[in-house]
Protein backbone atom coordinates (compact mmCIF):
# COMPACT_ATOMS: atom_id res chain seq x y z
CA UNK A 1 0.00 0.00 0.00
CA UNK A 2 2.65 2.27 0.47
CA UNK A 3 4.51 1.68 -2.35
CA UNK A 4 1.34 1.78 -4.02
CA UNK A 5 1.03 5.79 -2.82
CA UNK A 6 4.59 6.42 -3.95
CA UNK A 7 4.22 5.25 -7.02
CA UNK A 8 0.93 7.54 -7.59
CA UNK A 9 2.88 10.68 -6.00
CA UNK A 10 5.69 10.13 -8.61
CA UNK A 11 3.99 9.55 -11.87
CA UNK A 12 1.62 12.51 -11.00
CA UNK A 13 4.84 14.15 -10.46
CA UNK A 14 5.78 13.06 -13.89
CA UNK A 15 2.56 12.99 -15.81
CA UNK A 16 1.79 16.90 -14.18
CA UNK A 17 3.44 20.47 -15.38
CA UNK A 18 3.69 21.05 -11.64
CA UNK A 19 7.01 23.31 -12.53
CA UNK A 20 5.35 25.63 -13.65
CA UNK A 21 9.18 28.05 -13.70
CA UNK A 22 11.30 25.81 -15.54
CA UNK A 23 12.12 27.51 -19.38
CA UNK A 24 10.72 24.08 -20.97
CA UNK A 25 9.99 20.32 -20.54
CA UNK A 26 9.41 17.70 -22.70
CA UNK A 27 8.54 13.89 -22.66
CA UNK A 28 10.56 11.13 -23.86
CA UNK A 29 11.53 7.59 -23.82
CA UNK A 30 14.35 5.50 -23.15
CA UNK A 31 16.53 2.27 -23.95
CA UNK A 32 19.41 0.99 -22.86
CA UNK A 33 21.57 -1.81 -22.27
CA UNK A 34 24.91 -3.25 -20.33
CA UNK A 35 26.18 -5.04 -17.79
CA UNK A 36 25.05 -6.12 -14.62
CA UNK A 37 26.73 -7.73 -11.52
CA UNK A 38 26.65 -8.33 -7.95
CA UNK A 39 29.12 -6.40 -5.54
CA UNK A 40 29.97 -8.17 -2.54
CA UNK A 41 32.29 -6.26 -0.15
CA UNK A 42 33.18 -9.12 2.24
CA UNK A 43 34.37 -11.53 -0.28
CA UNK A 44 36.26 -10.72 -3.07
CA UNK A 45 37.57 -13.75 -4.22
CA UNK A 46 34.04 -15.24 -4.92
CA UNK A 47 33.42 -16.22 -8.49
CA UNK A 48 31.55 -13.68 -9.61
CA UNK A 49 30.71 -12.75 -13.36
CA UNK A 50 28.26 -9.75 -15.07
CA UNK A 51 25.11 -10.17 -17.34
CA UNK A 52 23.89 -8.57 -19.90
CA UNK A 53 21.21 -6.06 -18.78
CA UNK A 54 18.29 -4.32 -20.50
CA UNK A 55 15.79 -1.27 -19.74
CA UNK A 56 13.13 0.10 -21.25
CA UNK A 57 10.95 3.36 -19.92
CA UNK A 58 9.68 6.60 -20.24
CA UNK A 59 10.80 9.93 -18.78
CA UNK A 60 10.31 13.89 -18.30
CA UNK A 61 13.13 16.24 -18.12
CA UNK A 62 11.94 20.32 -17.25
CA UNK A 63 14.80 23.01 -17.67
CA UNK A 64 15.92 25.69 -15.20
CA UNK A 65 17.69 28.30 -15.89
CA UNK A 66 21.67 28.35 -15.78
CA UNK A 67 21.80 25.19 -17.71
CA UNK A 68 20.08 23.14 -15.09
CA UNK A 69 17.69 20.51 -15.50
CA UNK A 70 16.23 17.75 -13.60
CA UNK A 71 14.76 14.32 -15.04
CA UNK A 72 11.95 11.79 -13.80
CA UNK A 73 11.97 8.55 -15.27
CA UNK A 74 10.09 5.42 -14.97
CA UNK A 75 11.77 2.29 -15.94
CA UNK A 76 11.56 -1.46 -16.67
CA UNK A 77 15.25 -3.11 -16.15
CA UNK A 78 16.31 -6.31 -15.95
CA UNK A 79 19.65 -6.75 -13.69
CA UNK A 80 21.63 -9.84 -12.37
CA UNK A 81 24.57 -11.62 -12.47
CA UNK A 82 26.35 -15.03 -13.06
CA UNK A 83 27.49 -16.80 -9.32
CA UNK A 84 29.67 -19.87 -8.49
CA UNK A 85 27.43 -22.58 -6.94
CA UNK A 86 28.83 -26.25 -7.07
CA UNK A 87 31.85 -27.02 -8.25
CA UNK A 88 32.16 -24.75 -12.12
CA UNK A 89 28.29 -25.01 -11.82
CA UNK A 90 27.51 -21.08 -12.46
CA UNK A 91 24.00 -20.41 -11.99
CA UNK A 92 22.03 -17.17 -13.39
CA UNK A 93 20.50 -14.86 -10.65
CA UNK A 94 17.74 -12.65 -13.22
CA UNK A 95 16.14 -9.65 -11.29
CA UNK A 96 13.39 -7.82 -13.05
CA UNK A 97 12.52 -4.49 -11.41
CA UNK A 98 10.42 -1.04 -11.94
CA UNK A 99 12.96 1.72 -11.22
CA UNK A 100 11.68 5.21 -10.25
CA UNK A 101 14.45 7.81 -10.42
CA UNK A 102 15.15 10.80 -10.27
CA UNK A 103 18.26 12.51 -11.81
CA UNK A 104 19.84 16.34 -11.59
CA UNK A 105 21.51 17.33 -14.89
CA UNK A 106 23.67 20.20 -15.50
CA UNK A 107 24.58 21.04 -19.17
CA UNK A 108 28.22 21.88 -20.30
CA UNK A 109 27.90 24.13 -23.03
CA UNK A 110 29.61 23.04 -26.28
CA UNK A 111 29.24 25.11 -29.79
CA UNK A 112 26.95 23.97 -32.34
CA UNK A 113 23.62 22.07 -32.12
CA UNK A 114 24.28 19.52 -29.31
CA UNK A 115 26.05 19.65 -26.02
CA UNK A 116 27.26 17.22 -22.98
CA UNK A 117 25.72 16.37 -19.76
CA UNK A 118 26.53 15.28 -16.07
CA UNK A 119 23.66 13.51 -13.92
CA UNK A 120 23.14 12.80 -10.47
CA UNK A 121 20.46 11.22 -8.59
CA UNK A 122 18.56 8.38 -6.60
CA UNK A 123 16.40 5.60 -7.42
CA UNK A 124 13.57 3.55 -5.86
CA UNK A 125 13.65 -0.54 -7.17
CA UNK A 126 10.12 -2.42 -6.95
CA UNK A 127 11.29 -5.99 -7.14
CA UNK A 128 8.81 -7.48 -9.95
CA UNK A 129 10.63 -11.34 -10.21
CA UNK A 130 13.60 -13.02 -9.44
CA UNK A 131 14.59 -16.30 -10.86
CA UNK A 132 17.57 -18.93 -12.10
CA UNK A 133 17.97 -22.06 -13.90
CA UNK A 134 16.53 -23.91 -11.17
CA UNK A 135 13.46 -21.91 -9.49
CA UNK A 136 12.12 -18.65 -8.65
CA UNK A 137 14.37 -16.79 -5.74
CA UNK A 138 11.80 -16.02 -3.03
CA UNK A 139 14.21 -14.44 -0.33
CA UNK A 140 14.67 -11.44 -2.08
CA UNK A 141 14.47 -7.95 -0.44
CA UNK A 142 11.25 -6.41 -2.51
CA UNK A 143 13.04 -3.10 -2.56
CA UNK A 144 16.08 -1.41 -3.27
CA UNK A 145 17.45 2.09 -3.26
CA UNK A 146 20.67 2.91 -4.58
CA UNK A 147 22.81 6.14 -6.65
CA UNK A 148 23.35 6.64 -10.16
CA UNK A 149 25.46 8.97 -11.97
CA UNK A 150 25.27 9.98 -15.42
CA UNK A 151 27.17 11.67 -18.95
CA UNK A 152 26.23 12.03 -22.12
CA UNK A 153 25.56 14.17 -25.05
CA UNK A 154 21.98 15.39 -26.31
CA UNK A 155 21.75 16.55 -29.72
CA UNK A 156 18.33 17.90 -30.95
CA UNK A 157 15.51 15.62 -29.57
CA UNK A 158 17.65 12.62 -29.32
CA UNK A 159 20.30 11.59 -26.44
CA UNK A 160 23.28 9.25 -25.56
CA UNK A 161 24.17 8.65 -22.16
CA UNK A 162 26.54 6.23 -20.04
CA UNK A 163 25.02 5.28 -16.78
CA UNK A 164 26.30 3.61 -13.68
CA UNK A 165 24.37 2.89 -10.36
CA UNK A 166 25.22 1.02 -7.40
CA UNK A 167 22.61 -0.39 -5.24
CA UNK A 168 22.78 0.23 -1.06
CA UNK A 169 20.59 -2.16 0.12
CA UNK A 170 21.85 -6.25 0.81
CA UNK A 171 19.38 -7.55 -1.60
CA UNK A 172 19.34 -11.15 0.11
CA UNK A 173 17.67 -11.24 3.34
CA UNK A 174 19.08 -14.55 4.16
CA UNK A 175 22.78 -13.64 3.76
CA UNK A 176 24.18 -12.93 7.46
CA UNK A 177 27.95 -13.25 6.12
CA UNK A 178 28.12 -11.38 3.36
CA UNK A 179 26.51 -8.52 1.50
CA UNK A 180 25.39 -8.67 -2.29
CA UNK A 181 24.47 -5.25 -3.98
CA UNK A 182 23.75 -4.57 -7.39
CA UNK A 183 25.71 -2.79 -9.77
CA UNK A 184 25.38 -1.75 -13.28
CA UNK A 185 26.71 0.15 -16.02
CA UNK A 186 24.44 0.92 -18.94
CA UNK A 187 24.82 2.92 -22.74
CA UNK A 188 21.10 4.89 -23.20
CA UNK A 189 19.55 6.27 -25.86
CA UNK A 190 16.54 8.76 -25.67
CA UNK A 191 14.40 10.24 -27.65
CA UNK A 192 11.97 13.07 -26.92
CA UNK A 193 8.64 14.93 -27.92
CA UNK A 194 8.24 18.35 -27.04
Amino acid sequence: MKYSVLSFIFVSFLFSPIISWSQKSEWGIELGTGLSSFQVQEDREMDIKALPAAAIGIYRQFTFPSSFGLKAELMLSSKGGRMSSVGVLYLHQIFLYTQLRATTLWELRCRGVGHFFLGAGPHADLLLLAFNEINRLEDIRRMDFGFQLVLGYQWTRYSLFLQAESGVLNMDLLASERTYRHGAISLVIGRSFH
